[in-house]
């Protein structure tokens, strides 16, 4: 349970609403990029290497493998950085509340396993 609750915590990015240049892309991490084709891609850093733009992304998030992917520059119609406080703010809610339901429910069926235990004690 402690490891879904880590989980919950860590899934959600959010990423700003506004365009950047490959520029600004480049010295950020946790990049989205949304190609022409409406595609959405995700990156932990974007980086030239011999004038070609390079993605770097999870290849397997379990091992921590990266791949290194060539981003076609006209390919690219935007791109976002993360926004790291929205980030944050989304992972504690959705967490708070999980573990809101989570508790709840202990609470209500102990409060039904306890009200068994009353009513068949007569």
């Amino acid at each position: 349970m402690l490891n879904m609750i880590v989980f919950l915590f860590q899934c959600c990015k959010v990423y700003q609403k506004q365009s950047v240049t490959v520029e600004q892309a480049i010295e950020s991490k946790k990049v989205k990029i949304i190609t022409i084709d409406d595609r959405t891609l995700y990156f932990d850093s974007i980086y030239y290497k011999n004038d070609i733009l390079f993605g770097l992304m999870n290849k397997n998030k379990i091992l921590l493998e990266k791949t290194e992917v060539i981003i076609p520059i006209e390919s690219i119609k935007s791109i976002h950085l993360l926004n790291k406080g929205a980030s944050v703010g989304t992972n504690a809610s959705i967490g708070i509340v999980i573990l809101g339901i989570l508790l709840g429910t202990v609470i209500i069926i102990g409060f039904i396993v306890g009200l068994g235990n009353l009513i068949t004690a007569d």
